[in-house]
């Protein structure tokens, strides 16, 4: 089992280890066959919510349910979001670091 690699998947799989009590879990383990169910997966979307700051449903687990999906999903949302930014959005975010 290939352990996660970069940022996201790191937080994405404490995250997902958190709330189904597990010490470990891999890039393609899936969210189901660890115990996985749709009280945990709000449980797991809301902590995902906060941590990467964007809006993520809760379909969004069952669609990608595994560490390795679910990391590029957000990935995707999070590029969506930068992407849609304006000039002047950037220019401040940027300004503000």
């Amino acid at each position: 089992t290939e352990l996660p690699g970069d940022d996201t998947e790191r937080q994405v799989a404490r995250i997902w280890q958190d709330a189904l009590g597990i010490d470990e879990n891999g890039l393609d383990d899936n969210f189901a066959q660890l115990g996985g169910h749709s009280l945990l997966a709000i449980r797991i979307v809301a902590e995902l919510r906060k941590t990467f700051k964007i809006d993520l449903p809760v379909r969004a687990l069952f669609d990608a349910p595994t560490v390795a999906a679910s990391s590029s999903y957000i990935k995707r949302l999070i590029m969506g979001d930068i992407e849609a930014l304006s000039d002047d959005e950037t220019k401040r975010l940027i300004a503000n670091e």
